[in-house]
């Protein structure tokens, strides 16, 4: 998710091991491609990287709650999309 001052908040599992190298050195990249439906060709479809410093929230954060919220909201967008 991308706020309006363009700070993106990600949620990730400690379970997947790139979690860990994500959190030791506190960057990451964002690759955000465009569908197959919109693009010309498939394999040359248009894209941008952000590159990105993390930091973690805690849950115990307000920040965390908040944007879990907003996560929420656009998930059940999105199921309803779906649906149909």
């Amino acid at each position: 998710m991308r706020e309006q001052q363009g700070v993106f908040y990600i949620f990730v599992s400690e379970l997947a091991s790139h979690t860990q190298n994500i959190l030791q050195t506190s960057v990451a990249s964002l690759l955000f491609i465009q569908s197959e439906q919109q693009a010309q060709n498939i394999f040359a479809g248009e894209g941008v990287v952000f590159e990105c410093s993390v930091n973690d929230i805690p849950k115990e954060d307000d920040c965390f709650e908040t944007q879990l919220v907003v996560l929420r909201k656009n998930l059940i967008k999105l199921l309803i999309y779906f649906k149909g």
